[in-house]
Formats: C-alpha cells, structure tokens, sequence
C-alpha cells in the first residue's frame, strides 16, 4: 500500500510567513525580544540594564528593512563592545505595543530608545537606515558613560556626516 502525500492545506501554505517573521522570540542572538512594558521592566529597568531598543511595527516597511540591519549593528557593537550594552527590539503596535510605545513618549517607528542603568538616556532617535551616524555616535555616548548632551550630540553628528 503506497502512502499519497496530502496536498499541503490552507493553513501550511501561510506558515512559511509567518515563520519569516524577524520578531520571533529566541531566533537572534544579538538582538533581544521584548514583549510591552512587562518584559521591558523584567529585562532592562529592574536589572539596571544600559539598552538601546529598536521600536517597530508590522506595518511600517521602514522597519522592516531596518530589522536586519540592525542585528547587524548590535552584533558589530557586541564584537566591540563586550556585553556591555543590551540591544532589544519591540513592537509598538497591538494594545501591549501602544502601551509600551505611549510609556516611552514615542509616537512614531521607527523609533530607538536608549537606556543607562535601566533609565530612559538620551533622546528617542528616528533613524531610517543603518549604518546610521546618528545611532554610532549615540551608543558611544551611552557606552562612555557621559551625559547626554542634546547640542553636544547634534555637532558631533553634522561633523561626521
């Protein structure tokens, strides 16, 4: 008796979609997932973390591009770097999304939150490709330990441009 494969059904079709998704948890190991404001306390402000987290959404082709680009970075950085700084991405779109976006003062993705022991530093950064002279020039401060300073910032960045 001779076994006939079934056709593959509806649903199989969509899974490869799915499963291409760049947000999947566990799947990076440069990048970490973040799941709402739970997850973000959990991961990064209770353990005093120094962050930089990508905000995103499905939706936004922007963010999409930018996904890999920035696993990318963070693994550059982490080479460089050590293990110093956490790089995490997070949806902000669905009800847990909107949330964390709302909390975080960011109303449009893409959007980078950067986070020294686990406080907001710094300014949300919009940044529509990488290698972004912006984003370098804002983890080396993070990195560095100093203050944030807004016009400090803007100078460096128009200088290296």
């Amino acid at each position: 008796e001779n076994m006939v494969s079934e056709p593959p059904s509806i649903i199989d079709q969509f899974i490869p979609d799915i499963a291409k998704d760049p947000f999947k948890k566990g799947e990076n190991p440069f990048v970490l997932e973040i799941e709402g404001l739970h997850e973000l306390n959990e991961k990064i402000l209770l353990p005093k973390k120094d962050c930089v987290l990508f905000l995103s959404a499905p939706f936004c082709r922007t963010c999409k591009k930018l996904s890999p680009q920035f696993t990318t970075f963070a693994r550059k950085q982490q080479d460089g770097n050590g293990e110093d700084i956490v790089f995490a991405k997070a949806h902000a779109s669905g009800p847990i999304g909107k949330d964390l976006g709302r909390t975080l003062n960011v109303e449009a993705v893409p959007a980078f939150v950067m986070f020294r022991k686990g406080e907001v530093y710094g300014d949300r950064l919009s940044i529509s490709r990488i290698p972004s002279n912006e984003l370098e020039v804002a983890v080396q401060y993070l990195a560095s330990g100093a203050q944030w300073d807004r016009e400090k910032f803007s100078n460096v960045v128009a200088r290296n441009d």
